[in-house]
């Protein structure tokens, strides 16, 4: 079932609290995404997408604190149009700078 427009207007006032990007107003394009979304998510389902690439961006910690190799900031729309599917299903330990890829054999991969 498609967003409504309250819906939509959620998602994207929980987008901005985040601080990743910021909007003013839901774009035509932005809506268009969530249009499309909503046949497969629910809003948690956004919200939960959001909180994900929030943890990994890691707003606001200093660069040689963060754990995480991912720096690159979409704005809401890159996001409904690359991310969801890009990390849907995925852990955020994925996308840590180190990482044991086999603990049998303690093969470390640095992400630098």
């Amino acid at each position: 079932m498609a967003f409504k427009n309250e819906q939509k207007q959620e998602i994207l006032k929980y987008w901005n609290s985040k601080k990743i990007t910021v909007h003013k107003k839901l774009s035509p394009d932005v809506s268009t995404e969530l249009t499309k979304l909503g046949r497969f998510y629910d809003v948690e389902d956004m919200k939960e997408f959001i909180d994900f690439y929030a943890t990994i961006l890691e707003i606001g910690v200093p660069e040689h604190k963060q754990k995480y190799f991912w720096t690159y900031k979409w704005n809401l729309y890159e996001f409904l149009k690359r991310g969801i599917k890009k990390f849907d299903g995925q852990e955020a330990d994925n996308y840590l700078k180190n990482q044991v890829i086999n603990s049998d054999e303690a093969i470390i991969f640095t992400r630098n």
